[in-house]
């Protein structure tokens, strides 16, 4: 039996809890778009603890990037996000690419922070 590695829901605004995707434990990318899981970001850790890439675009329930210290990440989209304190990814050591919202440029804290290996990309939305 395979396992599923890569899971993408872009535009899946009924996508409410975390409920339908728990089972899947061996994740290594995760990519929810256009969708408001309001329980996911203080289970993430341990319901999807092999995720690397995660992209978490347009999640207006996402505020706080605490919950995501206790996973490996190397590729972390957070475009349409109210997130704006990035203090919390300054630990992330295999962590190289950031996406982030090209017109909150300057409101987000810590950014200055990140290891110089993190590779920041700004992008409109």
């Amino acid at each position: 039996m395979h396992k599923l590695k890569h899971l993408v829901l872009h535009r899946a605004p009924r996508l409410s809890t975390v409920a339908p995707i728990r089972h899947m434990r061996d994740l290594e990318m995760l990519h929810l778009v256009d969708s408001d899981v309001t329980d996911l970001m203080d289970q993430i850790a341990d319901l999807f603890p092999k995720v690397q890439d995660l992209q978490l675009g347009n999640m207006p329930s996402f505020v706080d990037l605490a919950p995501l210290s206790r996973l490996t990440l190397t590729d972390l989209y957070l475009i349409g996000n109210p997130v704006r304190d990035l203090r919390p990814l300054v630990h992330q050591r295999a962590l190289r690419h950031l996406w982030l919202m090209k017109d909150k440029k300057s409101e987000y804290q810590g950014l200055t922070e990140l290891s110089p290996r993190v590779k920041v990309h700004f992008a409109e939305y």
